[in-house]
């Protein structure tokens, strides 16, 4: 047992006066005798030896008669008592602490609906009101309040001695959002030559054939592409790039575990107007990305929502166009959302078909199916 004493007094440094302390409490040769109790729990020798000096505020060792009647056999052999600092404050912490304040953007004005809960007590919550003040009773001085707005940094600050906090919330820093290959189907009526402008308020990083000042294509009915500027022929269109979107809020979409993907896109797609060629490329290529996530939120783009991304100027211009893209992230939880409604116009002269998507890295926030709001998408 002296090995084992000699050990804890080298930790924490206090000398002979912990050596005696665990000396004077073993009576046998080994070390699982001593009653070691960290903050009222019965804790381990080797955990003793892995607390740190600046961890422990006191040590104390009580009569053996004491520590018989607290712990019982447990203490044949005596007793050392062990106090933190975070027991210590939490002991001395002030009880049912009422905190106000005021909550405010980057330029000073009052924010509205700003979540504030206390950390150790999710459900002790509240939102600041329409000037921005809030009033929350958290459980004492130790608290920690958490500041939650999308679209802005969350903020943890704790309580102290304090009974008003004003926070100023900081925008989140733009990420660029990489859009994901876009690609354009063309079918006309009949071999024609057809040029295609992409707007785009991003950069793009590939092209394929080359994009040049646009596209300028042959295109046929059976939708094969020949590139004027080399002669070759290609399936389609192909763009990517990356761009910065603003934070954005959704009404509707889709909550798919990640085995469930594959047969979603198959039953999906079609009612969105792609057919198998068009719908078999989208699967191959996009289910791999919401594989890595266990639960993911999807939402599609349609028709002019499309043009949130891109746009298109053809000439000569489509009579149909079909165009869907899927915005996605991963969560780390299912929950209850309104579904989309899909529609597709029937396919009628030149028809245009592109589809694409993203993984959403930008603030976003899901109106679930209760009228709840959900903003724990992992961005």
């Amino acid at each position: 047992m002296i090995f084992w004493a000699v050990r804890f007094s080298s930790i924490f440094d206090f000398g002979g006066d912990a050596a005696s302390h665990v000396g004077g409490i073993k009576s046998r040769n080994r070390p699982d005798t001593a009653l070691f109790v960290l903050d009222g729990a019965v804790i381990s020798l080797e955990q003793v030896a892995g607390l740190k000096k600046d961890q422990v505020k006191s040590i104390t060792k009580p009569k053996d008669e004491i520590a018989k009647s607290v712990y019982g056999a447990l203490a044949t052999n005596g007793a050392l008592i062990i106090e933190s600092y975070d027991s210590a404050r939490r002991r001395n912490a002030v009880k049912n602490v009422t905190i106000t304040g005021k909550v405010t953007d980057c330029e000073g004005e009052p924010l509205v609906g700003v979540t504030i809960f206390e950390e150790a007590k999710r459900s002790n919550s509240i939102a600041s009101d329409s000037l921005g003040d809030y009033t929350l009773t958290v459980s004492d001085t130790s608290a920690v309040l958490e500041f939650h707005y999308t679209g802005c940094v969350t903020q943890r600050i704790k309580v102290g001695g304090r009974t008003k906090i004003d926070v100023s919330m900081k925008a989140v820093p733009a990420k660029e959002v990489m859009v994901r290959k876009p690609v354009i189907y063309l079918y006309p009526e009949v071999e024609t030559e057809v040029s295609v402008r992409v707007e785009f308020d991003g950069r793009m990083l590939f092209t394929y054939p080359g994009y040049g000042e646009g596209w300028h294509v042959t295109a046929s009915p059976d939708g094969s592409l020949v590139d004027r500027s080399d002669g070759r022929q290609y399936s389609y269109l192909f763009w990517d790039g990356e761009s910065y979107p603003a934070a954005t809020e959704y009404e509707t979409g889709y909550v798919v575990h990640r085995d469930n993907a594959v047969g979603f896109l198959q039953d999906i797609l079609p009612q969105y107007g792609l057919q198998p060629r068009e719908y078999n490329e989208f699967i191959v290529y996009w289910t791999p990305f919401l594989r890595r996530n266990e639960w993911n939120f999807i939402h599609f783009r349609s028709g002019a929502d499309y043009d949130v991304i891109s746009k298109n100027t053809v000439v000569p211009q489509p009579q149909t166009e079909i165009r869907v893209f899927m915005d996605f992230a991963g969560i780390d939880a299912p929950f209850e959302v309104v579904p989309q409604t899909p529609a597709a116009p029937a396919r009628k002269g030149f028809t245009l078909v592109e589809w694409g998507g993203r993984e959403l890295t930008q603030p976003v926030k899901v109106k679930t199916a209760d009228g709840g709001e959900f903003d724990n998408l992992r961005i």
